[in-house]
């Protein structure tokens, strides 16, 4: 299995996995975003679609409708990938466009039963719209991308075999960040969203956390679930790469753009003035200590390097959940109002939960993978 074209049993292209997980990743986001909050589910009296036939809505502001746009873009886009070699061109434009438009119709209907939103025609129609421009922006380079272009050819030099999944993840961490949690690379921690795996908060509830932290200990908690998580996602890229990769640069790329959608996050959220205050002491601490152990590392042997850091997401879910709340922090957060933006940030605040329990379930499976063809292959 390749990032690049797929070859099916009569050699012919049968199109990209990277293309398909990246596609069902960002559907699985857009879902929850659509039905955050996730509880309060009633009849409301009316059918699910009526909201087809309904009245324009009273107040219509020209940011809902560029988010509603915004957020549907790449889906379209990724569909329209997704689709290739099988369809190809104006027909996977189109294709993508209904499936999107689909789920958009689904989702606002599901909607009419959640009394904190409101179904609206005027959202299937930005989203369509979304679904539209993405596909059609994409549509027409999906050979170069997946097929005969630089990239697919850089795919195949640099990336091993069955590490489409991982690629997906590893592409929704820095996203993940966008969370403005009480820790750097702090992803795990069971309060932060709804619908977790019922291990998560029995686990939470197994271990004993300290009664209290002072700064001191908690610039080297922070210190430390900075180093675990920057090296859970920085060895399971390098798992995935060949020798001949750059492998320091891409390890180097990745972590700037986790820091940068962090950086970013804050200064929407908080204010430009506050776009580095996340680079606390223990932050910059654990981001000096855990680059030098990836530059160590980073020429392991695939294996090792997934064993490792699935060992250094293990750490991480455990103390993330064990560490006591900040205060300071806590404090500090109660000023930000997610605003228009809440449901945007409740799908970052589940991926930043989910995100940890997610690798470990791909490496725990690329691991099996690795012993049944050495089994194969002895």
């Amino acid at each position: 299995m390749k990032l690049g074209p797929e070859r099916n049993s009569s050699g012919g292209a049968s199109g990209s996995l990277l293309a398909r997980c990246a596609c069902a990743a960002c559907a699985a986001l857009i879902v929850y975003g659509s039905l955050t909050p996730w509880n309060g589910w009633r009849d409301a009296g009316v059918g699910a679609f009526a909201y087809l036939t309904a009245p324009l809505p009273r107040y219509i502001t020209s940011f809902d409708l560029v988010v509603n746009v915004l957020a549907y873009l790449p889906l379209g886009g990724l569909a329209a990938l997704a689709l290739y070699p099988r369809q190809r061109g104006a027909r996977a434009a189109a294709i993508a466009t209904v499936l999107g438009l689909a789920l958009s119709a689904g989702m606002e209907a599901l909607q009419t039963f959640l009394p904190s939103r409101v179904a609206s025609n005027v959202d299937l129609a930005t989203n369509g719209i979304g679904t539209l421009l993405g596909a059609s922006l994409a549509a027409p380079f999906a050979e170069t991308l997946i097929d005969r272009g630089a990239m697919a050819r850089l795919a195949m030099q640099w990336i091993t075999r069955d590490a489409a999944p991982a690629l997906v993840l590893l592409a929704l961490w820095p996203i993940a960040q966008i969370d403005p949690g009480p820790m750097l690379f702090g992803n795990g921690r069971a309060a932060g969203a709804p619908l977790l795996p019922a291990v998560v908060p029995m686990a939470q509830t197994a271990l004993t956390a300290p009664p209290e932290f002072g700064p001191s200990e908690f610039i080297l908690a922070e210190a430390l679930v900075t180093v675990c998580g920057l090296l859970a996602a920085g060895l399971a890229l390098a798992s995935t790469l060949r020798p001949r990769a750059p492998r320091v640069l891409l390890l180097a790329a990745l972590c700037a753009a986790a820091l940068l959608a962090k950086a970013l996050a804050y200064g929407v959220k908080f204010g430009p003035e506050y776009a580095l205050a996340w680079a606390t002491p223990g932050a910059l601490g654990g981001l000096a200590l855990g680059s030098i152990c990836l530059l160590v590392a980073v020429t392991g042997r695939a294996s090792a390097l997934s064993r490792v850091s699935t060992l250094c997401l293990c750490a991480l879910v455990i103390a993330v959940n064990v560490i006591p709340a900040n205060p300071y922090h806590a404090a500090w957060i109660e000023q930000w109002q997610p605003g228009k933006l809440r449901h945007f940030n409740a799908a970052a605040a589940w991926l930043s939960t989910a995100w940890p329990y997610a690798m470990l379930a791909w490496l725990a499976y690329d691991g099996l993978l690795r012993r049944t063809r050495r089994t194969q292959g002895a």
